[in-house]
């Protein structure tokens, strides 16, 4: 048997070139982000297999030698390379012969991601000697991989088939990380910062019997598989404190009142930068007040801007984690306890004159913001109160009350649209003969509108293309407008029919999607399914054109 080397050429395709048409989006359109989740490293463990428990026994018996080279003496029949062993913990196939016992790999790396995803790389080798029967197999670095209920084992395989006369061609084949046994049943049990994997039901793959040369035959018995390893704790990076604040009330007494303040989201994973609480969690003051309308820490406003109830009138506190209560006072100073989940429980005297110098403009509130200098924006939260308004005397003899409501206005509000998508290009399909003329279709990018405008007027989206590049007129597209999201009163235009035949498409100004006035409050997507419909004597080629889109509000 001869070594080989197959090499894979470039793969060739055939396709028909006929017209593709690409549109640029003209808008704005926000970013969005996204997040993933790791999995834990393997530090260190084993892999346990015995590959086959009959061809331990068939290679460790060599009972069926042939002459004249006979038999190898035991103990040169099955060999292993460290940092692989043979388990002795494990049962020889054949008993009293511990040449057939199993092995043990060493696995040092790899990664576990859940209970039903790990990859176990075990190292070292073992090899089975047979030279009456013309090989030498050794199979290298076992690798188990858990894919769901179902996985695999990848090892290194080298045949050696030296000369001989059996009727084996003579040659060496080596190949890396071969797909040489299926799992029918996986599972992986999670511990803490441990793993242990278990595989059987092991058969032999097609892959796996060629690069054995054959010596077994696909679908072929392999032993079950299992690891046992240790992981590396997994890192979670600190949380981004992200606070709110609720209030049992909002409205208060002007002589004196309480106020319980419930927080979340104040994780303590933002150091001090001043004493007393310099290089650990600073936590949060949890404050009544009235603050200037630029007031915030991280916004440079100075302490000035903060004028507050102080803690001796039980208007200010202090939320640290429990280990720092005592060194900024304990209770007596105001002291809470911030919990690792970022929550807290305050309670704030409330009172209208808190001090004998009350700015004369600010707003009353309940404030939250980093302490120790612990500054951070996702520490920073206002909630405004309001307080009750003493009734006048009553009127006399002669006298009448007149009273007037005025109601709360409600927020002017804001229309704003965007295009939902960070890519403003739309690529059509590459165009279809369809007899009369040559088809490209595709979907425009969603276009998103909010509006929240006092007394909801009406407004409008619509689109209008310019002439594609090669001089191929801008009236051959046309689209079927739709609302993929309901909200803010969205209804879809009406469709524009290519100007093939007649008609000039969307290089008249059309309506995307609008809303009438008094519509409902909120925030609705935009569609539309593009149709480019040109003759068929059009030349091959890309053609480009800009579709811009405009408000009406």
């Amino acid at each position: 048997m001869s070594t080989s080397t197959k090499t894979r050429g470039p793969r060739r395709k055939r396709a028909l070139v006929a017209t593709t048409a690409v549109l640029a989006l003209v808008a704005t359109a926000g970013v969005v982000g996204a997040t993933s989740a790791s999995a834990a490293d393997v530090d260190s463990g084993t892999v346990n297999w015995g590959f086959r428990a009959a061809f331990r026994t068939y290679v460790g018996n060599q009972t069926a030698a042939l002459p004249p080279i006979g038999a190898l003496p035991a103990g040169q029949r099955i060999t292993v390379t460290a940092p692989a062993t043979f388990d002795s913990a494990g049962t020889p196939s054949v008993a009293g012969n511990n040449e057939t016992l199993p092995y043990v790999f060493a696995a040092n790396s790899g990664s576990v991601g859940s209970a039903t995803a790990a990859t176990i790389n075990g190292s070292g080798a073992v090899a089975y000697h047979f030279p009456s029967h013309a090989f030498d197999i050794t199979i290298a670095n076992p690798t188990v991989v858990v894919n769901g209920t179902t996985g695999q084992v990848l090892a290194d395989v080298t045949v050696v088939i030296p000369e001989n006369n059996v009727g084996q061609p003579p040659g060496t084949t080596s190949l890396s990380q071969v797909a040489l046994g299926s799992i029918a049943t996986a599972s992986v049990s999670l511990g803490t910062n441990s793993a242990t994997v278990s595989g059987t039901g092991v058969t032999l793959t097609a892959a796996g019997a060629s690069a054995l040369q054959n010596f077994l035959a696909e679908g072929a018995a392999l032993d079950d598989i299992s690891a046992s390893v240790a992981l590396e704790p997994v890192v979670v990076p600190p949380a981004t404190p992200n606070g709110s604040v609720t209030l049992s009330k909002n409205t208060f007494d002007p002589a004196g009142d309480t106020v319980t303040v419930t927080g979340t989201g104040f994780f303590p994973t933002v150091n001090g930068t001043r004493p007393p609480l310099n290089g650990v969690p600073g936590g949060v003051y949890v404050v009544f007040g009235k603050f200037a309308d630029v007031w915030q820490p991280t916004a440079g406003a100075p302490g000035s801007a903060r004028s507050a109830s102080p803690a001796s009138a039980g208007g200010t506190k202090w939320a640290v984690p429990a280990a720092s209560m005592a060194t900024i006072g304990g209770a007596a100073a105001g002291a809470i306890e911030l919990n690792p989940d970022g929550s807290f429980t305050a309670t704030l005297n409330v009172k209208e004159a808190y001090t004998a110098s009350v700015p004369a403009t600010g707003n009353y509130g309940i404030y939250t913001y980093g302490g120790s200098g612990a500054n951070s924006t996702g520490y920073e939260t206002f909630t405004p109160i309001t307080f009750a308004t003493t009734p006048p005397p009553g009127p006399g003899e002669h006298e009448q009350t007149i009273t007037a409501t005025v109601p709360v206005q409600e927020p002017a509000g804001e229309f704003v649209w965007t295009i939902d998508a960070t890519d403003h290009a739309v690529t059509l399909s590459e165009a279809s003969n369809q007899g009369a003329y040559l088809q490209s279709t595709g979907d425009l990018k969603p276009v998103k509108v909010t509006d929240t405008r006092a007394g909801s007027p009406a407004w409008s989206v619509s689109g209008q293309v310019g002439d594609f590049t090669g001089g191929l007129s801008g009236k051959y597209l046309g689209w079927t407008p739709s609302v993929t999201a309901p909200g803010a009163g969205a209804t879809a235009g009406a469709a524009v029919t290519p100007g093939i035949d007649s008609g000039n498409g969307l290089k008249d100004s059309s309506v995307l999607g609008s809303a009438v006035v008094g519509h409902e409050k909120g925030t609705g997507t935009l569609g539309a399914a593009l149709d480019l419909r040109v003759p068929v004597t059009t030349a091959a080629g890309t053609y480009t054109a800009t579709l811009t889109l405009t408000a009406l509000s």
